[in-house]
């Protein structure tokens, strides 16, 4: 299911909320010059487990221009929404800067 969340700023942050709904979750975050489509071929193998994969800021859908403290910010706001308690975190390149900061 895609979502869009209104930063505090005003940024539209996208993501896609898929998987086992009631599993355990995890956020998946994507490199630089990508977006939320990086994960979805891993996603097809996830097993019981609710997945979000975000589009970074200035990347993808997601407007504003790109931010790992605010992007870090995004996903803490995604998780509030999603009443996500507890979360596993993945991030690939810049992703893994992001993931770290969250």
């Amino acid at each position: 299911m895609t979502k869009t969340l209104l930063a505090t700023d005003g940024v539209s942050v996208h993501y896609v909320v898929g998987g086992d709904i009631s599993g355990p979750t995890i956020i998946l975050v994507h490199g630089a010059g990508s977006n939320h489509t990086t994960w979805l071929n891993a996603t097809a193998h996830f097993k019981g487990i609710k997945w979000i994969a975000i589009d970074c800021r200035g990347h993808g859908n997601t407007s504003g221009v790109p931010d790992i403290k605010k992007t870090a910010s995004d996903i803490l706001a995604i998780a509030d929404r999603e009443s996500i308690n507890e979360f596993t975190i993945a991030g690939i390149c810049m992703g893994g800067t992001i993931a770290h900061e969250v």
